[in-house]
């Protein structure tokens, strides 16, 4: 079940990401955990992306330690691949692998961390 909360989306009760103002979502993940090693992909709930369509979010941002990932929606739509979660099978997920997006270097993360804590509390 999906629901947002002073901008933040809660999916089954966990966030997942920060809708701004601008028509952008932004989601922070962590490389270790979060990417699909075999097709070198960021996996997003299909219900996330299909809420964002009927939303209006035009742009997606996967924020991680050291780069910002980004991608248009209708591309992830375009070039995602379908995939059932592992963790629990009931879950469709579109995986897009990373060479789809275009990424921003970080160069310093205590300020780039503090801008995102910003970011979220707004």
């Amino acid at each position: 079940m999906l629901k947002v909360k002073n901008k933040i989306l809660y999916l089954h009760g966990k966030k997942v990401g920060i809708i701004t103002r601008d028509g952008k979502f932004i989601t922070f993940r962590d490389e270790k955990k979060h990417l699909y090693r075999m097709y070198d992909a960021w996996g997003f709930s299909k219900e996330v992306i299909d809420f964002l369509d009927r939303i209006g979010v035009l742009l997606v941002e996967v924020a991680t330690k050291r780069k910002i990932y980004r991608i248009l929606l209708g591309e992830i739509m375009k070039y995602g691949i379908k995939h059932r979660n592992p963790k629990d099978k009931n879950e469709l997920q579109i995986l897009v692998p990373r060479k789809f997006f275009r990424t921003i270097e970080i160069e310093a993360k205590k300020e780039t961390q503090k801008t995102l804590k910003e970011v979220i509390e707004k």
